[in-house]
């Protein structure tokens, strides 16, 4: 399955799991009790307006905490622009980029192609010109 799903951007979405729980949490709103339009109408807008008070309340949490393993000079531009998940891959390619070196052969580039974020060969890139790795926003 890796070679169909990490040609694609997915985001780490790979299952449908994200869509039945938003579903299931739909559903525990609506109940079954018969619904008109509105009713029903309001009861997904209320449930929206929860997930983007949650995501919002997780980005700031991202923008005024740095975790200790975040303070790395390299990613100085990233801080505060991703979140704590995306720096934690880039760490993780980080380490990786010792043994891939500037082969994107070797490299592979899935979290570029996969989340949008610099790959080993692209971290080992910016290593050699001791600069931090840029934010490159969508």
């Amino acid at each position: 399955m890796c070679a169909w799903t990490n040609k694609v951007m997915h985001f780490g979405n790979t299952t449908t799991g994200r869509v039945e729980s938003a579903h299931s949490r739909l559903k525990k709103y609506v109940g079954s009790s018969p619904w008109n339009f509105t009713s029903l109408w309001h009861a997904i807008d209320h449930m929206i307006i929860e997930e983007i008070t949650a995501i919002t309340k997780s980005l700031e949490h991202n923008l005024i905490r740095v975790m200790c393993a975040h303070h790395l000079p390299a990613l100085k531009d990233l801080r505060g622009c991703i979140s704590h998940h995306a720096l934690g891959l880039i760490l993780e390619e980080m380490n990786r980029s010792h043994n891939v070196g500037i082969d994107k052969t070797t490299c592979g580039c899935i979290l570029r192609m996969t989340r949008g974020l610099p790959c080993a060969h692209e971290i080992v890139n910016f290593g050699s010109e001791v600069r931090s790795i840029p934010f490159i926003g969508m």
